[in-house]
């Protein structure tokens, strides 16, 4: 068989269901490919399958693994200071903790490029970080408003 992997881009061949190899890399969009087959002498013959019953392949472990590995690559991937508190922030806002939001912005402007120590302080309740993300909604905490 042969198979086209639109998340890695690659072509790949298989035997009795097994893969034996990947055959290109980098392969252009689908909209872009026609299925193409080549026979050498007469008499031969070829039996298609474009998806109209069963694969020998089983596609769908094929791409819970491809799925797996991805998940594993993005979980390698270090992520900015910058681009987490932004997540963050959006978040806040989005679940209606604005005010929150705002600290963790005063917060985080003031902040120090050492954040083993920041750690270590909101861990004490030594700054207002830690009020800011301590979970519980605004509301519930007395001194401060809930702007939802």
């Amino acid at each position: 068989g042969c198979g086209l992997d639109l998340q890695s881009r690659s072509i790949f061949f298989t035997k009795n269901g097994v893969v034996v190899g990947t055959a290109f890399r980098g392969v252009p969009l689908p909209d872009e490919l026609v299925p193409t087959v080549g026979l050498h002498a007469p008499g031969e013959s070829v039996s298609l399958n474009f998806a109209g019953g069963p694969f020998v392949f089983d596609v769908v472990a094929h791409q819970a693994a491809d799925d797996g590995r991805l998940e594993a690559q993005l979980d390698e991937m270090p992520v900015p200071r910058r681009a987490l508190r932004q997540m963050v922030a959006q978040y806040l806002v989005r679940e209606g903790y604005a005010e929150s939001a705002r600290a963790l912005e005063t917060d985080t402007q003031s902040m120090p490029m050492n954040p083993p120590s920041r750690l270590r302080d909101a861990a004490d309740g030594g700054n207002s970080s830690a009020a800011a993300t301590s979970g519980a909604p605004l509301s519930s905490r007395p001194g401060l408003d809930d702007d939802r």
